[in-house]
């Protein structure tokens, strides 16, 4: 696997990227989440979920998930899901179609599943309003 982070915004933003090392795939094909003043802004890809786990223990109280948004039900969204639920009892958001999808089982292309990791696990999310906040309200 090849993991990256970058930060943005003056470090406001922690960009955490994730790809697998297919020898397939001459160059990385990335997915990203954002850690932004607590909120975790997607969950990364099925295989990407052991180096997931370990970015989330490496951060400090300071910057701790206290919170995830899915912006969609792809797997490379939405993989890092229910382990984030399960081991660090993180409360998931998502729109009320994503979460009539994420709480079903899913069969990925075998192409996807080479790119992404094919250990999906189905959870529940709570419903998005209009609007989300970060811990200091941001």
């Amino acid at each position: 696997m090849v993991v990256q982070k970058v930060y943005h915004c003056n470090n406001e933003i922690l960009e955490w990227k994730w790809s697998s090392d297919n020898e397939l795939m001459p160059q990385p094909f990335w997915t990203s989440t954002f850690l932004i003043d607590g909120l975790l802004i997607d969950a990364g890809a099925p295989g990407g979920v052991d180096n997931l786990r370990d970015f989330i223990n490496s951060l400090n109280s300071e910057n701790m998930v206290e919170k995830c948004v899915i912006t969609h039900n792809h797997e490379d969204h939405c993989g890092g899901g229910r382990m984030l639920q399960k081991e660090f009892n993180i409360p998931i958001f998502a729109s009320k179609l994503a979460i009539s999808l994420l709480k079903k089982e899913k069969q990925y292309p075998d192409y996807r599943q080479m790119t992404w990791g094919v250990d999906y696990h189905p959870f529940q999310a709570e419903v998005l309003k209009d609007s989300i906040s970060s811990k200091s309200n941001k």
